[in-house]
């Protein structure tokens, strides 16, 4: 219920941040950082959420495949990668990782 509520409110502060200069101030338009921060909310969200699955998701510490899932994901936002890409790599860390590891086990 919270995970969804993060999710809805996100959305609503996007659109009001978009809506209230097209209402209030025709003439004035966001700076170009402005615009690139309010485009990178709903990716901020979705990293929120991963980091808290990811505390959540562990019972007393956090699974190797997990941990370096999240790491190449946020290496992979921070150098701006898609969602998608980043999505479909951390999967594939994940995937690998935990193949690895049952290799060994």
């Amino acid at each position: 219920m919270t995970m969804w509520a993060a999710v809805i409110g996100v959305a609503l502060g996007s659109y009001v941040i978009r809506l209230v200069p097209l209402l209030l101030i025709e003439s004035w338009r966001p700076s170009e950082r402005v615009e690139s921060l309010i485009a990178r909310a709903g990716i901020a969200a979705v990293a929120a959420l991963v980091g808290l699955m990811t505390r959540s998701a562990s019972t007393v510490v956090p699974q190797p495949p997990l941990l370096c899932a999240v790491a190449v994901g946020a290496v992979g936002a921070s150098r701006g990668w898609s969602l998608m890409r980043v999505v479909v790599v951390g999967g594939g860390v994940y995937a690998c990782v935990r193949v690895i590891i049952s290799l060994f086990a």
